[in-house]
């Protein structure tokens, strides 16, 4: 059963002054049985110079208000337990200066997507929005461009690139110096002062790339490459010590850098500049990605 309105339909609240008064002088929480009645006692009957609207309902414009005239208006959905899950707060209570929408919680992840305008409503895929917000990841994507007026700030330490991997490697760690091969697919160095030398795999050491380059979906085994920025490398002291600001450059020992003694050799090839020393053995440093 249904009933139908047209124009407005009004919620009000009654505005005693003097029970406001009377509250503010003495807080409920604190008061007695005896003050709450006498608070309770002082309320006057309601009248249209002591109401006030807070949630209205226009059906000439089609919009819903609520809040105002000192209450602060809030929208909560529940999910079928009976647990919030969308809460759109127009004055948050740790900070009053702040209008909040929370998506989310009661085991539910809170996701937003935004549509064109060829979208229709009805079961709409999220792998179709144009911006898509994930709550469980913290992941947004978006297909179009994206434009700062400010710093864009991260935790990652490099810009990397996707490339295809040869298909003669299985497995190439992150941090393993690789080079390029015939096809310009991606290996791992072997040789000494390799002039075809593309980078070190992203992502070793807890380092995540800031920026990654050409990630698309293919069949193909890809990794990203750093190519400007920190990373970690894999490198062996073996050939020489290596100390912090030593130009690197590839190694015999497969997917390791190593300390470029022969400036002349070395042109070319270098990797990058060590930001770590590494006095013997093997190593995950991190280098500065500056090839050359």
């Amino acid at each position: 059963m249904s009933e139908q309105f047209s124009g407005q339909v009004d919620i009000q609240k009654i505005l005693p002054p003097k029970v406001a008064l009377a509250a503010k002088a003495v807080p409920p929480a604190k008061a007695g049985k005896a003050a709450k009645a006498a608070l309770a006692a002082l309320a006057p009957p309601p009248s249209p110079g002591n109401v006030a609207i807070i949630i209205r309902l226009d059906g000439d414009t089609g919009t819903v208000s609520a809040g105002g005239n000192g209450t602060k208006g809030s929208i909560t959905l529940l999910n079928a337990d009976d647990a919030p899950t969308v809460l759109l707060d127009g004055q948050q209570a740790v900070n009053g200066q702040r209008t909040v929408l929370f998506m989310g919680g009661s085991n539910a992840d809170g996701v937003i997507g935004l549509f064109d305008r060829s979208a229709a409503l009805d079961d709409l895929p999220f792998a179709t929005a144009t911006i898509f917000l994930n709550g469980a990841t913290g992941n947004i994507s978006v297909t179009g461009d994206i434009s700062a007026g400010g710093t864009i700030e991260g935790q990652g330490g490099d810009c990397a690139e996707y490339f295809d991997i040869s298909g003669t490697e299985k497995i190439i760690e992150p941090g393993t110096v690789i080079v390029l091969d015939q096809e310009g697919k991606l290996r791992q160095s072997t040789d000494a002062y390799d002039k075809k030398v593309a980078g070190v795999v992203s992502g070793a050491g807890g380092c995540r790339p800031g920026i990654v380059l050409d990630k698309k979906p293919t069949e193909n085994n890809r990794m990203p490459v750093a190519l400007v920025g920190k990373v970690y490398c894999k490198v062996d002291a073996q050939y020489a010590p290596i100390e912090v600001g030593d130009l690197l450059t590839t190694s015999p020992t497969h997917g390791h850098g190593m300390k470029a003694d022969d400036p002349l050799k070395a042109f070319g090839a270098v990797i990058g500049k060590s930001l770590r020393s590494l006095p013997e053995g093997k190593g995950l440093i991190p280098i500065l990605i500056a090839l050359q």
